[in-house]
């Protein structure tokens, strides 16, 4: 019997088992009070209130259609049978069946468009892999996440056979899935697999249209043996976003989501809007209360919420993306940072993943990382009611997750992240797979501006820093697979407690997972981590020039700028600043060789010229290597060592200047015959005069360029 079979079959018991008829009898007889209590309360509420604008467009359906709803339901549940609960998805459970093949390939949402988001979701599936058994789809073209691989590749004894890149153009990944590299895809499952045994999960980050394209055919060819680990189209269009926690404008007489799953979940006051005119009503209903948040239904990590919008901002609000929630603004309870206290929790299939509760380390209105909750047992026991009813009635099959704030130290749901993978899901994922049982959690990413200040320092530099400080964490499965590729690492390691980085992307995003055998030691670990972590910078290569600069540094600085100037001499229109264009020549001089192609420059078609142009430090490095031996002959000589460096600089700058002449001659060119191509099909040119002009041009062009190669040669 397969492993799907099995699972099926311990489902169907499991399901025989639920009394799904009093389920469901108890949900319509709680909506049915729900709805009576809700007309009295809204009957006695527009009582009171003034007319407005557009309230008999909305209010009179809700209230008729609230009547209508209460009394047919009732009748309804007398004459016809209860329907049965929905079928128990087999997502949950097949995850964790260990022969199970797991293919990651977690591309975006097309409404996304962060790159953090195009690189990172994809990205920090890789340390959930296991050694030659799973695959993963990753964007290629891209510098820092070849880094990310070949980085977790040497750490967790990963092998090039397990990944397959894509073309790397287009934002979203699942875009550039085309036959090729499907095909490629498909070549490396049958290469692994036993034919009609070996079965396949395949883990999106969410079943989008544009994953469904090129997947469901593979699901529909594998014989059964390929499963997607996710939603159904029409599951998610009732359960995959926040609008299950309000009622629709558009149809205020219809229960919410969660009021049918349960309509004794606490939720914030609000209302689902899709245009302006539903916005301003929503704010009507909700006049009463002093502040409103907006936030739109699409929306994860915090993006687009809007909190306390006035009147004349709703009014000008264009829902760029998409329908949003307008919501009472909380008076929440805060964290000993002043930030709110937000706990969550999360499932894969219908199963809570993970035991425990979680807070997200919250910094406004986006979350920095994750640790264990410190909210009371009995705010943890409501949230756990609150998720569990949920699983039991919609049956998810994939990933998802819901959010709380506090209250009054009372919960509140106030998010839905459902029919996705959220960010703290490989973290989870990672700790349940490899921390010992009953071990502490915290996980944190850097911010923006401590990214900025380790200045492009690699994760392999970051990681040899967190070893030599005896705090690296490696998976026990992982160090016998990965002793013969990462030499030390692992043998530097502990399998009980410490520190794995779970997001490695060079100058986009780093985050950290800590482990420990207690609170104690885990918040330990973790302030020793950012010390050492904050102490890293980028290693520069030793060499002769730099030896020399610390030598004599006046010397160098000034054929630093002598450089600098002869690029800004060539280019005009790309610098405005001599010392910023005298930066970026020095960080591609010290750049170590495999580095040069990351430093960004003002423009990348003059990047490329520029960085060919300084490949003259290949011939420098071959300098170098004489002059360091004169060194060792003469050390007296250091100064010439300087003074024949300088000429080599020299020599390059006069290179650059010569190659850009070049380029902007044949740009002035090349920009007059396109005017006068214009100007022929106007019918409005001149031959003689164009002729005239074109000499002209070039000549002036010629002139400039010998001027300023004439004025180069001058220069010491």
């Amino acid at each position: 019997m397969s492993a799907l079979a099995i699972i099926q079959a311990q489902l169907d018991t499991e399901r025989a088992q639920n009394s799904e008829q009093a389920l469901a009898l108890a949900h319509a007889q709680a909506e049915i009070t729900a709805l009576k209590a809700e007309l009295a309360a809204w009957q006695d509420a527009w009582q009171e209130k003034s007319p407005y604008i557009g309230s008999s467009e909305f209010l009179a359906p809700a209230i008729a259609g609230a009547a209508a709803e209460a009394e047919g339901l009732a009748l309804a549940l007398a004459l016809a049978p209860v329907p049965p609960a929905p079928p128990i998805g087999l997502g949950g459970s097949v995850y964790h069946v260990e022969s199970t093949r797991r293919l990651w390939c977690q591309s975006p949402k097309p409404e996304y468009d962060l790159p953090t988001q195009r690189y990172g979701m994809p990205a920090r599936c890789i340390p959930l892999m296991r050694p030659q058994l799973d695959l993963i789809v990753l964007p290629g073209a891209h510098a820092p996440t070849l880094e990310a691989w070949c980085f977790y590749k040497a750490v967790l004894g990963l092998t090039d056979d397990q990944v397959i890149w894509t073309a790397g153009s287009k934002f979203n990944m699942d875009d550039n899935m085309d036959e090729s590299t499907v095909e490629t895809l498909v070549n490396r499952m049958e290469s692994v697999s036993v034919p009609g045994q070996t079965t396949w999960l395949l883990v999106p980050y969410c079943p989008t249209p544009n994953f469904l394209r090129w997947a469901s055919p593979l699901v529909e060819n594998s014989g059964g043996l390929l499963t997607i680990f996710g939603e159904s189209s029409e599951w998610l269009a009732k359960y995959g976003d926040k609008g299950g926690l309000h009622r629709k404008m558009s149809s205020l007489h219809e229960p919410s989501v969660l009021e049918t799953i349960d309509p004794t979940i606490a939720v914030p006051r609000g209302f689902v809007c899709e245009t302006v005119e539903e916005l301003l009503a929503a704010r009507e209903l909700m006049s009463d209360l002093p502040e409103v948040c907006i936030k739109p239904l699409s929306g994860a990590t915090g993006e687009g919420i809007v909190l306390k919008p006035t009147l004349e901002f709703l009014k000008e609000y264009n829902f760029h993306m998409g329908a949003v929630n307008l919501e009472h603004c909380l008076n929440l309870d805060l964290d000993d940072r002043g930030e709110a206290i937000s706990p969550v929790l999360h499932y894969m299939g219908n199963k809570f993943c993970g035991d425990y509760m979680l807070d997200q380390i919250m910094d406004g209105c986006t979350y920095t990382g994750w640790s264990r909750t410190a909210v009371s047992q009995e705010f943890q026991d409501e949230s756990a009611r609150v998720m569990t009813a949920y699983l039991e009635y919609s049956q998810p099959n994939g990933a998802g997750g819901v959010d709380f704030l506090s209250v009054d130290g009372k919960p509140l749901l106030t998010d839905i992240n459902t029919g996705r993978f959220n960010g703290a899901h490989p973290a989870k994922l990672f700790h349940e797979a490899h921390a010992p049982p009953g071990s502490e959690f915290y996980c944190w990413k850097l911010s923006a501006a401590q990214m900025e200040e380790m200045n492009g320092v690699g994760m392999m530099e970051l990681w040899e820093a967190l070893l030599e400080a005896g705090l690296g964490f490696s998976p026990a499965s992982a160090s016998a697979s990965a002793s013969a590729q990462a030499g030390d690492f692992n043998a530097r390691c502990s399998v009980s407690s410490g520190v794995f980085p779970l997001i490695s992307l060079r100058g986009l995003r780093y985050q950290f997972l800590v482990i420990g055998e207690n609170q104690t030691e885990t918040m330990a670990l973790v302030h020793r981590a950012k010390e050492v972590l904050a102490r890293v910078r980028p290693v520069v290569p030793e060499s002769p020039v730099l030896m020399a600069m610390e030598a004599n540094p006046a010397s160098i600085e000034q054929l630093m700028l002598e450089l600098a100037e002869a690029v800004m001499e060539s280019l005009p229109d790309q610098y405005d600043d001599e010392s910023q264009c005298a930066w970026d020549v020095h960080k591609l001089i010290r750049t170590p060789r495999d580095e040069q192609l990351e430093v960004e420059l003002p423009k990348a078609a003059r990047q490329e010229m520029i960085v060919s142009a300084l490949e003259g430090v290949l011939e420098m490095q071959t300098a170098e290597a004489v002059l360091a031996n004169e060194a060792d002959e003469a050390e007296a000589n250091s100064g010439s060592n300087v003074t024949n460096v300088a000429e080599l600089y020299t020599t390059k700058a006069k290179a650059i200047g010569a190659a850009n002449d070049a380029i902007d001659r044949q740009t002035a060119k090349e920009k007059l015959e396109a005017e006068e191509k214009e100007k022929e099909a106007e019918g409005k040119i001149n031959p003689i005069a164009s002729a005239s002009a074109s000499e002209s041009a070039s000549a002036s062009a010629s002139d400039s360029a010998s001027a300023s190669a004439s004025s180069r040669q001058e220069r010491p």
